[in-house]
């Protein structure tokens, strides 16, 4: 039951995600690290940082700065997991 479990997750959250990559115009998103709506592109800067695939100086220091701030990034429903 678990693994099963485990396995809706993931399609969720691929369905989920799909939105972000076949394009529905995504152009802002409320982040929960700035608490403020931000342009997709700093989202996507964000993430790079989260996923370890970009230096923390490409993300804004608002969002690095917030405790946890890979925890809040991770849960939020805009973290991309492609």
């Amino acid at each position: 039951m678990m693994r099963f479990t485990r396995h809706w997750r993931w399609q969720k959250n691929l369905a989920e995600n799909k939105k972000l990559l076949v394009g529905e115009d995504l152009k802002e998103v409320h982040c929960p690290l700035m608490d403020q709506v931000i342009d997709y592109g700093v989202c996507f800067d964000i993430h790079m940082v989260v996923e370890g695939d970009a230096p923390t100086w490409t993300a804004p220091e608002k969002a690095t700065n917030t405790p946890n701030f890979k925890d809040i990034c991770l849960k939020c429903q805009y973290h991309r997991f492609d």
